[in-house]
């Protein structure tokens, strides 16, 4: 594999100690209390440095979010034609389950610093809401001809997201101790509830 230009590397570890740095004063002081003056100064860059890599302070907490969000289409885009959409859908779920059994440091990390915070909240729901029309998007067609209504794929979504939002929410509670992959089976099944309910 070919190594990256120092001026890339560079960028790479700013980036990776503006988020460690920000990380660790937002689970000491909380979201709200903690500035980019401080985030800055304590990364010892400056506020022009920060805003070159985040837009907002909000943005360094959601900052793998589109990496997500990626992820989750590429898996539900793998073997679109060739495989049932709702299989697609169980196999994009374990592979999303095992990523995060992967990152659960990060993630119990950022579970803690988001639920400390009212606005981070709100912001993580709407960030939900991208899932959920990624999803939904992925059941409404299958081998160029429609699967299902908007509708009915809009419920599968809403209700997976509910579902994972639960799953995760007590994982996250438990310290991330338990394996993921022994409580995502309930999201496995629901998935399967919705296959039989909405075979076409």
């Amino acid at each position: 594999m070919e190594r990256l230009p120092l001026r890339e590397r560079k960028k790479i570890k700013t980036k990776e100690l503006l988020i460690q740095v920000a990380t660790r004063l937002f689970l000491e002081k909380g979201f709200e209390a903690t500035t980019i003056d401080e985030i800055v100064d304590q990364a010892d860059v400056s506020q022009r440095t920060f805003f070159r890599y985040f837009t907002t302070k909000e943005s360094i907490v959601f900052w793998n979010h589109d990496h997500r969000r990626e992820a989750l289409g590429q898996h539900l885009a793998n073997g679109h034609d060739a495989n049932h959409p709702f299989d697609r859908l169980k196999r994009a779920l374990l592979a999303i389950s095992k990523e995060y059994q992967e990152q659960k440091d990060q993630l119990l990390d950022e579970y803690r610093i988001v639920t400390s915070s009212k606005e981070l909240i709100s912001s993580d729901m709407e960030l939900d809401i991208e899932f959920e029309k990624i999803i939904s998007t992925s059941l409404q067609s299958w081998t160029g001809k429609p699967f299902l209504s908007k509708r009915r794929a809009d419920i599968v979504a809403g209700a997976l997201l509910g579902a994972s939002r639960a799953i995760l929410g007590e994982w996250f509670e438990g310290g991330c101790r338990q394996k993921l992959s022994s409580m995502d089976k309930d999201l496995i099944r629901l998935v399967d509830l919705f296959a039989k309910g909405f075979r076409e």
